[in-house]
């Protein structure tokens, strides 16, 4: 799901030579010696795999039996607990005998006071690979190559079947971190070298695991535009503002916004004849009622009204209407469809003149051009009863807040 195919053959070293054992902890918990593999894919022995786990990861030193104890939980829940662990020991030994008889060695090692993953046994961790390609990359002058190398590395979340664990949460936090950094580093690069593909690809695949990350969202759009395809930028911030707005009730930022607006330019670059010029201006437009439009053109006329209103002397304000539960919080579900019903009766029942937009999950803004305070309450007034009288059984009500407009802080 996450691997970036053809970079870095799975299970590989950079020196060319093959451990005896390759571990990947990335996605799927695997072993590999030669023609022999070992997963947990189709396994349901939860207690083995984390002890077989946690071993390895910390194959560097002994780990005691009452640290063991805890992390499978058997104080709390067995009359025996050493001698549970005895049995997920010698289970988990007999699992991963067939990697140890290549060489003879017992790779499960009864130490004073505990257990070990037997140090005589040379064995590779795709996680401990990453980070040591990721600190290549600070020091190397091909730090492109060497950071997609890291990155093919990245299969997944660690040990995804065991996410459960505090300590693999821990270390899947730790390890996504880098993972979208060196991301954040690499798109860049990739787009110096004119490799816009890559990087658009190498985005979509970080988004993956990282789906609200903003950052990531630019870098692609970047990727997109400089590769030529503006148009695909754009869907992109439609895709997102859609996505965070639904689910998590805010609006892109500002960065995100700029690059939205730059790949509207370049969709419009190439030159119109004054008559394709007036049908674009024509286009969307209603015979009445306010205009609905995404935040960031409300933000637009904002600025335009705030330049300029000191100028004509007018009376602006901005109305916020909230949608609340009358008993409660509304579920995800029922605000899109609340927000929707709302949407229609501010359009319907403010002036053509009007702006209106959406700015979180629950709440519209209207820009109300040549109105004073009371007025401005009025208006929002008439759309809530509008609203009221439409769905009387409505589990919402709407909060009413005006602002006024501040002036803009240009001199003309």
């Amino acid at each position: 799901m996450f691997a970036l195919q053809g970079l870095l053959p799975r299970g590989s070293c950079e020196r060319g030579e093959a451990a005896l054992i390759q571990v990947t902890m990335f996605g799927s918990f695997s072993l590999v010696s030669g023609d022999v593999r070992i997963d947990a894919k189709n396994s349901r022995a939860f207690k083995l795999w984390l002890l077989l786990a946690y071993l390895i990861y910390n194959r560097h030193r002994t780990v005691t039996r009452a640290e063991l104890i805890d992390l499978l939980g058997d104080r709390e829940r067995n009359d025996d607990p050493v001698g549970a662990l005895k049995t997920t020991r010698m289970r988990a030994r007999k699992l991963v005998a067939p990697l140890g008889e290549l060489e003879g060695q017992e790779l499960i090692l009864s130490m004073p006071g505990g257990y070990a993953w037997n140090p005589e046994v040379e064995t590779t961790l795709d996680v401990e690979r990453f980070e040591t390609l990721l600190q290549q990359a600070e020091e190397t002058p091909d730090r492109t190559d060497v950071l997609y190398k890291a990155l093919s590395l990245y299969t997944g979340p660690f040990l995804n079947r065991l996410s459960g664990e505090p300590w693999v949460a821990q270390a899947n936090a730790y390890f996504q971190s880098q993972f979208v950094s060196a991301v954040e580093a690499a798109v860049p690069l990739l787009i110096q070298e004119e490799r816009c593909s890559e990087a658009a690809d190498l985005c979509r695949t970080a988004l993956e695991s990282a789906p609200f990350q903003e950052s990531l969202y630019r870098l692609l759009m970047e990727s997109l535009v400089a590769g030529g395809d503006a148009a695909g930028a754009i869907q992109v911030y439609k895709d997102l503002r859609e996505r965070f707005l639904s689910e998590l009730g805010i609006l892109p930022e500002e960065d995100t916004d700029k690059i939205y607006q730059d790949a509207v330019r370049r969709t419009q670059d190439t030159s119109m004849s004054m008559a394709e010029i007036r049908t674009r201006l024509r286009e969307n437009m209603t015979p009445k009622g306010a205009m609905m439009c995404d935040f960031s053109t409300f933000q637009l006329f904002y600025q335009v009204e705030a330049r300029s209103a000191d100028r004509r002397g007018d009376a602006v304000h901005v109305g916020v209407l909230t949608l609340r539960g009358r008993s409660g919080p509304l579920t995800e579900k029922n605000v899109s469809r609340l927000m929707d019903q709302l949407g229609e009766q501010i359009r319907s029942t403010l002036r053509i003149g009007d702006v209106a937009a959406a700015c979180s999950a629950c709440q519209y803004v209207l820009l109300l051009v040549q109105a004073n305070y009371e007025n401005s309450l009025m208006v929002c007034q008439r759309v809530e009863q509008a609203f009221r009288r439409a769905h009387p059984r409505s589990p919402a009500l709407v909060e009413i807040s005006i602002l006024p407009l501040e002036p803009g802080t240009e001199n003309p």
